[in-house]
């Protein structure tokens, strides 16, 4: 396991989909919005696949829009994926070899988290949604980091949700954003933007950073 390939099976898991077939391998895929489409660029590399990336459309609310979506078919990466715990429509438990690992959730929340600040309390925040059992996993992880958080897995409409803020939000993100050796670029920037930008008003030392 590398810093790597532990960040990919987090994104995988908050955004990979694995479509077993009938006949053939079964095949991996993600699919991210037109503006991420960087980042599908550095998984395939990552893969060292010839794959062609391509251009589709995406339903959703308020109307479709454009996307990347990159997929390959091996028995033996969607076997290894699943055996890390991966699982179908939310259920996924990752193993405890990769669940301690900060690589990992920074995929996660990457690929189904949101980072930012809180305009009307000043404060940074972190949010995750996702299946319940994955997100009490980021529980234990949060306190493993910041043993002073007191939060739960709450239900967020049809799905489950993580939401920190203040100290507790930047302790984890630090903990995951700090000098990251692959990234969300865009989450990346927020999270610089909360430990560079916003020190001062967020009431935190450059100590703390």
């Amino acid at each position: 396991m590398t810093p790597q390939s532990l960040y990919w099976l987090g994104f995988i898991f908050a955004d990979g989909t694995i479509v077993d077939r009938i006949n053939g391998s079964p095949e991996l895929a993600i699919v991210l919005s037109e503006k991420d489409a960087r980042h599908v660029e550095k998984f395939k590399l990552f893969l060292k696949s010839s794959h062609k990336i391509i251009n589709v459309n995406v339903n959703g609310f308020p109307g479709s829009k454009n996307a990347k979506r990159f997929a390959i078919r091996s028995i033996k990466l969607t076997n290894d994926i699943k055996g890390f715990g991966w699982k179908k429509h939310l259920n996924s438990i990752a193993k405890p070899q990769i669940a301690d690992s900060p690589h990992f959730w920074r995929g996660v929340i990457d690929g189904d988290g949101w980072v930012g600040i809180n305009k009307t309390q000043n404060s940074p925040c972190l949010q995750l949604v996702g299946g319940y059992p994955l997100l009490s996993q980021f529980v234990k992880y949060i306190h493993s980091v910041y043993p002073a958080y007191n939060g739960s897995v709450r239900p967020h409409k049809s799905i489950f949700t993580v939401e920190l803020s203040g100290c507790t939000a930047f302790a984890i993100i630090k903990n995951l954003y700090s000098n990251p050796l692959v990234v969300l670029e865009r989450k990346y920037n927020a999270a610089i933007n909360i430990k560079t930008l916003g020190l001062q008003r967020l009431g935190l030392s450059v100590e703390a950073a």
